[in-house]
């Protein structure tokens, strides 16, 4: 039986026209930097085709979406200095670093929020007290199912934070899957954010790396950040240069991996043992809730186990699947198959 992994779309692998693109570009010494550019003519264009995109006005390319927000959050506040966030934000729940006190060492104030959306009257109360340096975002929304946060609600977030002065950092780690649920394009979806950081390793199918984007200042001070985080690359635009190609030619299919994701829910969501909240199903995560004897690792070991069907781990009481290019409508009907079966008989 053939194994359908739906743990993430970080398992995407790059296409033979990004390798053979990825084999050829021009490179040079990013770390030796002119001004506020490397010598690396693939990761300057990278990063001017990334800027304009998304409406900033520079980008900077760095080997992960963790070093990312690392770099962006490093960048904007010192050790010291608080930045809100959310108990289950990606940033404060898995990626760690930001918020440990001996590595970035920037003090955490967790709010309550409503799919990613912190209630205004929460915010501007913490606002308010005048000791906020940065308020974190993050769309779409990993651990809530993979939602999204509307523009009207951002830009409601963003005018508070204007308000009183506090500077914004969106993790974009499936920015383009969120812009294509909306309806509109990153630069709307971005419009007023401070700094941004996507992935391009994830849906997008190139091998590693991230972009940030932000004022030229700010990416000049960005850089200096990545560099004292060992960040700094030599003959980078190997790698910038799949990211250039996946921006360029595959951020637009990730519609058809929001549908599948929606497909899946929807072909699985009255099974024996489980449920989805489907109206969080926006993009391409599904957020699958567990109400059997089975739960967590147990329920992920026991569905590879016996339907060869992988997915990833949230909670004891709830898991994820998701769906990127490589999974076809042939493997959504067949992970339905299988998942349904494997509920009836657990």
């Amino acid at each position: 039986m053939r194994t359908i992994d739906l743990r993430s779309d970080t398992v995407t692998l790059p296409t033979p026209d990004m390798l053979e693109f990825m084999m050829h570009v021009p490179v040079g010494d990013d770390g030796r930097a002119k001004g506020c550019k490397g010598e690396d003519p693939t990761a300057a264009e990278a990063e001017a085709y990334v800027a304009e995109l998304f409406g900033k006005e520079d980008a900077l390319y760095v080997p992960s979406g963790t070093m990312g927000n690392m770099v962006c959050v490093a960048t904007h506040c010192r050790r010291g200095e608080k930045a809100v966030t959310a108990l289950n934000m990606h940033m404060y729940k898995a990626e760690k670093g930001i918020f440990n006190p001996d590595l970035c060492g920037v003090e955490a104030v967790c709010l309550p929020h409503e799919r990613g959306a912190y209630r205004l009257d929460a915010l501007e109360q913490r606002l308010k007290e005048g000791d906020i340096k940065l308020v974190c975002l993050e769309n779409s929304y990993n651990f809530e199912g993979g939602c999204v946060i509307p523009r009207d609600k951002m830009e409601g977030i963003l005018e508070l934070c204007a308000r009183y002065g506090a500077a914004t950092h969106l993790d974009g780690a499936r920015i383009f899957n969120a812009a294509c649920a909306l309806g509109i394009s990153v630069k709307e979806l971005t419009a007023g954010v401070d700094s941004v950081q996507f992935c391009v390793s994830k849906g997008l199918s190139a091998p590693i790396g991230s972009f940030v984007a932000g004022s030229r200042a700010f990416i000049e001070g960005a850089r200096e950040t990545r560099k004292m985080l060992g960040g700094q690359l030599r003959q980078v635009g190997i790698l910038a240069g799949g990211g250039l190609y996946a921006v360029k030619h595959l951020s637009q299919r990730v519609a058809h991996d929001n549908a599948r994701a929606r497909r899946l829910a929807e072909g699985i969501q009255d099974a024996r043992g489980i449920s989805i909240e489907m109206d969080t199903v926006q993009t391409n995560i599904v957020k699958v809730d567990l109400h059997g004897d089975l739960r967590g690792r147990a329920w992920l070991k026991a569905l590879e186990e016996c339907e060869q069907v992988r997915a990833h781990y949230i909670t004891d009481d709830s898991i994820r699947l998701v769906t990127y290019r490589g999974i076809t409508d042939e493997d959504i009907d067949e992970a339905i198959l299988r998942i349904r079966r494997f509920c009836e008989t657990h």
